[in-house]
């Protein structure tokens, strides 16, 4: 098992040896057994210890666990595998430990979690006096933080086991392709900027602060519970007769909508400040989506300053124009007729709220 690496120092050096006087005196000899004892031998059990100590160090396992266990000094920087139910491994105190230990900790059993405990019950686990859960085929790091009154954990898991998450932020994470397991965040976690591909969210409500977004491109997806687009903008209503634009200009012209799916929510209005010369019948273009032909829309609509007394004004429409209709006072038999550039005054006010299906 490997300790944390601690310098060693020589024993034995004579740092005062004999005064060098010239004479010629047994003690002013140069023999081995006189110097052996003083250089030699020191130097040689020095290199040794420094051997025997980064042998130490560096053996970091695996070392197999199938029960409980004590994580002591012993266990730095050592790889520790655990594989059975019911196991504990509890790490020693902290301050004993001293801030810098490390060990890492490997699950590789497919069915049973393993229980990170603390010997000293001040001890912290990533900031909380509490214990926690390795999961099934997961590995973890754990050192102890500078202060040296608790440890860090740092949990890697598998992409097909079980997950738990309590209270965590997730910063751009990513969940997509081979992730088959459960992922389960529980308490209040956020998650900021995630990619998450065709999750199921089952048994929760989803509290989102900050919108949910959907591709600029729609994705359609051919089944009926999957809600695959939204988007919201603007438009612009663009009144046309027989086709044509000519000289009409506008005091007030504007348009929304929401797209939700298939359908479409609109709302619009224009006030001209000239009708221009166009002549036929009056239609408006520039919806934001193409209508589908079997559901046209039809809406009532308001109006103000038409030339024409009607009982009221409607639209069909299809492709990304709507057609106006309208029952005048003499029709009384409720039938409609296209409305004309002649129903129309220079001033005329169209508005209307309406929706369709695309």
């Amino acid at each position: 098992m490997g300790t944390k690496y601690s310098a060693n120092s020589i024993s034995g050096y004579n740092s005062s040896p004999p005064s060098d006087d010239g004479t010629v005196a047994e003690a002013n000899k140069v023999k081995w057994s006189n110097h052996k004892t003083k250089l030699a031998d020191p130097i040689k059990t020095l290199a040794e210890a420094i051997d025997t100590d980064l042998q130490t160090h560096f053996n970091t396992g695996p070392t197999a666990y199938t029960s409980n266990q004590t994580i002591d000094a012993t266990h730095h920087n050592q790889v520790i595998q655990t594989s059975g139910a019911g196991i504990t491994l509890t790490l020693s105190d902290a301050a004993t430990l001293a801030a810098g230990w490390f060990t890492r900790i490997v699950n590789t059993d497919s069915t049973n979690t393993v229980t990170i405990a603390r010997a000293t019950a001040g001890d912290t686990i990533n900031g909380t006096a509490a214990n926690i859960t390795l999961t099934q085929l997961s590995t973890v790091d754990i050192f102890v933080i500078a202060a040296a009154t608790g440890f860090w954990a740092i949990t890697y898991a598998t992409s097909d086991n079980t997950q738990t998450e309590t209270n965590k932020t997730l910063t751009a994470p990513v969940l997509s392709g081979s992730v088959t397991g459960t992922y389960t965040l529980a308490g209040t976690p956020t998650l900021t900027s995630p990619t998450i591909n065709t999750p199921t969210i089952t048994g929760a409500t989803i509290d989102v602060t900050s919108g949910v977004a959907f591709p600029a491109t729609q994705v359609p997806s051919g089944d009926a519970n999957t809600l695959d687009d939204y988007e919201e903008g603007t438009w612009t209503p663009t009144l046309n007769f027989g086709g044509a634009t000519t000289g009409i200009t506008y005091s007030a012209q504007a348009g929304a909508y929401t797209k939700i799916g298939r359908n479409v929510f609109i709302d619009f209005g224009f006030t001209l400040s000239s009708k221009g010369s166009a002549t036929g019948s009056a239609t408006i273009s520039g919806l934001p989506f193409s209508i589908v032909t079997a559901a046209a829309a039809n809406v009532d609509l308001s109006y103000f300053s038409m030339t024409t007394s009607l009982i009221s004004l409607r639209a069909t429409g299809a492709g990304t124009s709507i057609n106006l209709f309208k029952n005048t006072v003499a029709t009384t038999d409720n039938v409609s007729s296209a409305i004309q550039e002649t129903d129309f005054s220079g001033t005329t006010s169209v508005w209307g709220t309406f929706s369709y299906r695309v």
